[in-house]
């Protein structure tokens, strides 16, 4: 039986893991599959030995907190590819672990796919070099990321974005759906991340936005549904929660029902933020980090938007707002695009630009077949 070490860190991590074994699964399933994930990966048959809700966090200075943990578990990785060596080791995203393992792998006599790239290629192109370096195969999720790679050496291919036959093969409730539209008034869905420190920096400027825009729209019904990741205590939520004055549900589940009924989107930057434009929902992107993190990501950041919405469009479609988070200013935004029908349309007809960037390609099953083949 072939062995394959599987690493991922945070929540959209364990979703494209889970998957991606899923479909290896479904060509062979003669492999065992062990490392780091979440309740998803867990489900899909992956022995997972660290668990993801322990390590998701944003940010340089943010890491350093989990640095002994983390390198804990390195060195448990590196002795387990030393002594028992897997045939692959397969990396998820995750860059401030990930690439460091990979340092410490590389000459160890295993093979390494990276799945699912960090954007490298906001840093500067020293890290490019490094992947190019460190990886047998890539499997990039982005359209342009391959030109990038190759260029210093690479062995990168664009598999298709998973999340595209995620949504194309989700069985849609339809009666929840249109519960959910049967309302007066608007719809606005606010994602306000997978991470607890995107629960404590940003979430709370999202709760005052929907406070600022309950009061300047009393005269229209709006409900705010708040989606609540696996990942985050839904107390953390309650409790940030209490004596608003605005209409809201929590929801755990659904959460492409939500996005399909919803009329606009408060978003933390992420990956949630092309699942959403995947939905053609207008929406807003927020983003908050340390000081000090913040401060270096500016020195060091090459690329004018964070958004891979925006990213991918190759211009601003959808406004970010980025570490000054003026709840006014957002509320403001907001109020102006959801009266302004002939605004939303402009839009989504951009969204779907990009849907068309990424095409139809398989990620999942694309990415097994490179596994597969890795594996000989």
């Amino acid at each position: 039986m072939k062995k394959v070490l599987i690493v991922a860190g945070e929540a959209s991590g364990d979703i494209h893991g889970a998957n991606l074994v899923k479909a290896v699964k479904k060509l062979n399933s003669d492999i065992k599959f062990f490392g780091m994930g979440g309740n998803q990966m867990k489900a899909a048959g992956v022995d997972i030995l660290y668990h993801i809700k322990e390590f998701g966090v944003v940010g340089l200075f943010e890491v350093l907190k989990k640095v002994p943990a983390l390198k804990k578990i390195q060195k448990h990785f590196i002795s387990i590819v030393e002594n028992e060596h897997p045939d692959l080791v397969i990396l998820i995203d995750y860059p401030g672990f990930n690439i460091r393992l990979a340092e410490k792998l590389k000459g160890k006599n295993t093979k390494i796919l990276y799945y699912i790239l960090p954007q490298v290629w906001a840093w500067g192109k020293g890290r490019i070099e490094k992947m190019a370096y460190l990886t047998d195969a890539m499997a990039s999720i982005i359209p342009f990321e391959p030109e990038i790679f190759n260029k210093f050496g690479g062995n990168c291919t664009y598999i298709g974005h998973p999340l595209i036959h995620r949504i194309e093969s989700y069985t849609f409730n339809h009666d929840l759906i249109k519960r959910l539209r049967n309302r007066e008034g608007k719809n606005i869905l606010i994602l306000p991340g997978s991470r607890m420190n995107e629960i404590e920096k940003i979430f709370p400027v999202m709760v005052q936005t929907a406070e600022i825009i309950n009061s300047k729209m009393q005269d229209e019904k709006v409900t705010f549904y708040i989606s609540v990741a696996e990942t985050i205590d839904k107390a953390e939520i309650s409790k940030r929660l209490k004596g608003v004055n605005f209409r809201f549900k929590l929801f755990t589940e659904n959460l492409y029902e939500h996005l399909k009924s919803a009329d606009f989107a408060v978003v933390t930057s992420g990956t949630a933020t092309l699942e959403t434009a995947l939905f053609n929902l207008p929406m807003v992107l927020l983003y908050k980090t340390s000081g000090l993190t913040y401060s270096l990501a500016k020195l060091l950041v090459k690329v004018d938007n964070i958004g891979l919405v925006n990213i991918i469009s190759g211009k601003k479609i959808v406004n970010e707002y980025i570490q000054s988070l003026d709840p006014s200013v957002i509320a403001d935004e907001i109020i102006q695009l959801i009266q302004a029908p002939e605004k939303l349309e402009a839009i989504k007809r951009e969204l779907l630009k990009v849907q068309n960037k990424l095409g139809k390609k398989n990620a999942s099953e694309n990415g097994a077949k490179m596994l597969i083949s890795m594996l000989g």
